[in-house]
Order: structure tokens, then C-alpha cells, then sequence
């Protein structure tokens, strides 16, 4: 199922709802596993509904969007300041997608347990906020404080279908735990990967950025400096629109700080900030694409 849920899906859904058990403390019902967008995974002491959903609406969709843990990329379009959309185009005269950067939850909240605790706490009258809602025809929408597992305070958006109890999402309202408050280039930045080359067995860590059509566009690379045990090497592949290597750039070096050999180091480069090598890439970019 893509999108919203129908006036129909909402009221099987509450119908549903109805059974004791989805209300019962401790219990998460085996909708968690199941393949049924409208399967329900818990109803909240205030009557919440959290439906398994998609990635359109629902917990996947709160999970997929602005978990700190999930790994999908969301590219949506470009819109001017009145909130309508731009169109452009690349130099292949293909649309062109803005690479979207959610908030995220804290790295410490526990999902099905947060969101829940989360929603009551902000699902209050005091809190419908009427002036924010942009789809009043669809939902109600409640801004608010609330506290994770942590203690921690932060300001919340709540989302539920128009007159209903049926939760559609649940939005950090700050930026506090993203990876970058703001996005340098318009490329997603994969996991980094180990490789090494079988006939020369030269060894070497890439992090590929890729565009909208999943194209790579820029690799960064990490060595081992050849004649520096202490260093290491770092530079940027430059890729065409078809992902054909350009130019490998030679970025700088820096001192070792763990085995790049261990697998402890690619989970390390997960959280590694590469605002000055994107920085460099944004300079490449312009020098490719001047207009």
C-alpha cells in the first residue's frame, strides 16, 4: 500500500481496535512480523493506535524516516518559498531531486517503546495546533514537550487521521542528533566498505555517494599511507552522471587512529562528520557545473 489510509481503512482499523488485547500493559501484539500495513502493534493508555504501516504512514514510517538507526534515503522535490515545487533538470535533462534531511529520534530511544510514551505525552487539546496543519482536511496535528527513555525534553509533532485516534507520524522537531543539521550536497553517503584488489592486494575503505537514480557520483577512498606506517590517505574519486570514474582527487592525510583493517573501523567511519570533504566535493561540483 502506498499513501494515506482511506475512510475505509480507518474504519476497519478502529474496529479492530476494539479487541482488549492491543491495550494490554506489556504486550505488543505479532503485528510487529506481519506483512499487513493495517495490522495493529499497540493501542497507548490515551487510546493511541499504531498501525505496522508503510513507508508513507504508520510506525514504519516513523521508524524509516527518523530513526537514527535506519539507513533509508528519502529525495523529495524542490520547492521555493512559498512551498511550491521547482522543477530542474541535470545535465542529462533527467529531474533532479533535493536530498531530504528528517530529524531524528536520540540514539538511545527504543522505538516501539518512545513512540508510544511520546504520543500520549504530546496528544493533549492544549496542544492541537490548527495554524501549522497544512492538511486540516486529513489530520489533526499536535505540537509539544515531551521526554524519552532518557529524561531528555524536546519539542514534538503528533500527526493523527482527522477525527480519529490512528497515529500517521511522529516528528522530532529539532536536529539535535542528526548526523548534519544541514545537507552540504545534494548526494547520500553509503556505508563504507573494504576492498581489496586480488592481483596487486592493494587494500582500501570506499564511501560512496550516489545520487537520486542510485548512480555513483564520488567515492571516497582511505589507504594506508606506503611510506608512513602512522598515516593514512585520503582522496575522492570523481564519477560522470553514468558513474564512469573521471579523476581521483588527492584530499590530505591524517594520523591513525585505529586499524583500518577492522571491521571496528567502518562502523567508527559511520559516525566520522565529512563536512570538509563534502565541502571539497561541493568546490568540485561547481568546477564540473559552473550554471
Amino acid at each position: 500500500m502506498k499513501g494515506t489510509l482511506t475512510k475505509e481503512h480507518i474504519a476497519n482499523v478502529e474496529k479492530e481496535a476494539q479487541d482488549p488485547l492491543y491495550k494490554m500493559a506489556g504486550v505488543i501484539s505479532f503485528a510487529i512480523s506481519t506483512e499487513n500495513p493495517f495490522a495493529i502493534l499497540k493501542i497507548t493508555p490515551k487510546g493511541l493506535i499504531f498501525i505496522k504501516g508503510t513507508d508513507d504512514t504508520g510506525f514504519a514510517h516513523i521508524y524509516q524516516r527518523h530513526s537514527g538507526y535506519s539507513s533509508k534515503v528519502d529525495w523529495d522535490n524542490f520547492y521555493n518559498n512559498k512551498g511550491e515545487i521547482i522543477t530542474k533538470e541535470d545535465s542529462l535533462g533527467r529531474k533532479k531531486w533535493r536530498l531530504d534531511n528528517p530529524s531524528s529520534f536520540s540514539p538511545h530511544s527504543i522505538p516501539i517503546h518512545d513512540y508510544l510514551s511520546i504520543s500520549d505525552q504530546i496528544y493533549k487539546p492544549e496542544n492541537l495546533n490548527n495554524e501549522k496543519n497544512k492538511k486540516k482536511d486529513l489530520f489533526d496535528l499536535y505540537d509539544g514537550i515531551a521526554s524519552g527513555l532518557d529524561g531528555n525534553e524536546f519539542k514534538y509533532r503528533l500527526l493523527t487521521y482527522k477525527n480519529s485516534k490512528i497515529v500517521h507520524t511522529l516528528i522530532p522537531l529539532t536536529k539535535l542528533f542528526n548526523k548534519q543539521k544541514e545537507r552540504i550536497i545534494n548526494f547520500a553517503r553509503q556505508s563504507p566498505k573494504s576492498r581489496r584488489t586480488l592481483t596487486t592486494n592493494d587494500f582500501q575503505i570506499e564511501i560512496p555517494y550516489v545520487d537520486e537514480y542510485q548512480i555513483i557520483r564520488y567515492i571516497v577512498i582511505v589507504r594506508n599511507a606506503p611510506r608512513d606506517e602512522t598515516k593514512e590517505k585520503w582522496y575522492i574519486q570523481v564519477n560522470s552522471p553514468f558513474g564512469d570514474n573521471l579523476l581521483t582527487y588527492y584530499f590530505g592525510s591524517r594520523e591513525k587512529d585505529f586499524d583500518i583493517y577492522s571491521e571496528n573501523y567502518l562502523r567508527r567511519l559511520e559516525n566520522v562528520d565529512f563536512s570538509p570533504i563534502e565541502e571539497e566535493i561541493k568546490k568540485i561540483e561547481k568546477q564540473l557545473r559552473p550554471l
